[in-house]
Formats: structure tokens, C-alpha cells, sequence
């Protein structure tokens, strides 16, 4: 399922000008994706048969700008939140359920630094509800995707 496409990700050289982010709809383990040149995704882990992989597009599909969150904004808590708050996030805290969870890149002890987190609110559902963590490393080229439900 196609979550984000990410342009101009920080705008630096040697980052990608886009990243194509992408899960597997109501998978409640973390998965990796390797992302090429272009940043798109092929997923490495756990391994997914191309049926559970299809690369389509979500339904409603949004184009946002972005804006710098006010610091009141800065920490929030998913417990207190009643789903009344807005814990989409790209850059930035995680709003943890579970408490911290940082992946590291497979094969190393290099932890992964977090991109963006989508709450159930979403319209996917993770678990009885929840957040789905996105977590990059740049030298890799590698995204982990971490659910955390209720």
C-alpha cells in the first residue's frame, strides 16, 4: 500500500530528491525496504511473496505542504491524545504506545534514525489501533517500518 511519497527529501546532496514509502497493509511486525536511486521500495525483510507487494496507490490520494510544528507540539503523548490530537508526524519525536523502539540497519549496530510516524487515523489500522514508525538510514538506503498498537 503506498503511504507517502516524499520529494526534495532535505533538499542536500547526496540525499534522495524522492522517497517512495510503502508497507504492507496490516502487517504488525517491522519490515525493511531497500529504496533505489530513485527511491523506490523493494521489501527485504521479512520476505513478502510479489502478491503481498503490489505498489498500489492508496485510494485517496493527498498532495500536503508542510509546516514547522509550534512548540506545544513538539511532545506528545499517545495516551492522552484520546484521538482528538493530530500524532502525524515527519521529522521530529515519535509519539511512542509502546514505549522507544529504534531499529538498526540489518547486518550492523548502526540504529536508524526516525523519519515519520502515521497514526491508525490514517484509515489503515495497526492492531486494534496504533502508529506505524518509519525509521531511514541515508548510507544504506534503507527504511524500517515499525507498527505499535493498542
Amino acid at each position: 500500500m503506498h503511504l507517502v511519497t516524499l520529494n526534495d527529501l532535505g533538499g542536500q546532496r547526496g540525499a534522495f530528491p524522492r522517497l517512495r514509502l510503502e508497507t504492507c497493509e496490516g502487517s504488525l511486525e517491522p519490515t525493511y525496504y531497500s529504496h533505489d536511486a530513485t527511491g523506490v521500495p523493494t521489501p527485504i525483510a521479512p520476505f513478502h511473496s510479489s502478491d503481498d507487494f503490489t505498489s498500489e496507490r492508496a485510494p485517496n490520494e493527498s498532495i500536503a505542504r508542510l509546516a514547522p510544528t509550534p512548540q506545544r507540539w513538539l511532545r506528545q503523548s499517545y495516551g492522552i491524545s484520546n484521538s482528538r490530537q493530530n500524532l502525524f508526524r515527519l521529522g521530529g519525536l515519535p509519539s511512542w504506545i509502546q514505549g522507544p523502539q529504534f531499529p538498526v540497519v540489518p547486518g550492523t549496530d548502526r540504529k536508524m534514525k526516525f523519519l515519520l510516524q502515521f497514526d491508525s487515523l490514517a484509515g489503515f489500522c495497526w492492531g486494534s489501533g496504533g502508529m506505524l514508525y518509519v525509521f531511514w538510514d541515508e548510507d544504506s538506503r534503507i527504511t524500517c517500518h515499525l507498527p505499535q498498537y493498542t
